[in-house]
């Protein structure tokens, strides 16, 4: 049986919380209305989900990357402690924060319109790579284990990449739902008069 750090165990409910939503984002919706984009500009249902699944592999090789083969005996702790910096910025990236973020080229998805079942297949896929890197930290203190960011270049700790990954998906699956219900109220009767 795989052991999840107690840090990250609630990093890997949320994963599953995000994963409910988003299917629940696809359901009984048609191929036209996940591609559609509000004023043809903003991103669509599938390139948000597209654009999550990308930000997770991305931010999954740099977990990868900066654990040890053999993290050895550590004490664990039960909580992910962001340092003041890091708690900035994940607020910034909470969905209540008014300012927009932008997307690196390497993070953008596609402008063409792309399948459901291959992009849900993708996002599915990241999340099990983050699993799998969660229950590879059992018995390694996440909140000591340092990388750098692939992006921002600062350093910080696992445990706060984790912290990212599902801030950052909170705030990109409200999107999608946004997105979903722009489309609905855009093909309403009344609208298309």
């Amino acid at each position: 049986m795989v052991t999840i750090p107690p840090a990250l165990a609630i990093v890997c409910t949320d994963l599953t919380a995000a994963e409910v939503r988003v299917r629940a984002a696809f359901e009984n919706r048609t191929s036209q209305a996940l591609n559609w984009r509000p004023l043809g500009k903003s991103w669509s249902v599938l390139q948000v989900v597209q654009h999550l699944a990308l930000a997770n592999r991305f931010l999954a090789a740099a977990i990868d990357r900066g654990l040890p083969s053999d993290p050895g005996p550590e004490l664990e702790s039960d909580r992910i402690f962001p340092g003041l910096v890091w708690r900035l910025l994940l607020a910034m990236v909470e969905p209540q924060f008014p300012l927009k973020g932008f997307a690196p080229a390497v993070l953008r998805p596609p402008p063409t319109l792309l399948d459901a079942d291959t992009t849900l297949a993708a996002y599915l896929a990241s999340h099990e790579c983050l699993r799998t890197l969660a229950a590879r930290c059992s018995g390694l203190d996440v909140n000591r284990k340092r990388l750098r960011h692939p992006i921002l270049r600062l350093r910080m700790s696992v445990g706060c990449v984790f912290l990212l990954v599902t801030v950052h998906e909170r705030r990109h699956l409200v999107q999608a739902e946004r997105v979903a219900q722009l489309y609905q109220a855009d093909q309403s009767p009344g609208k298309r008069d």
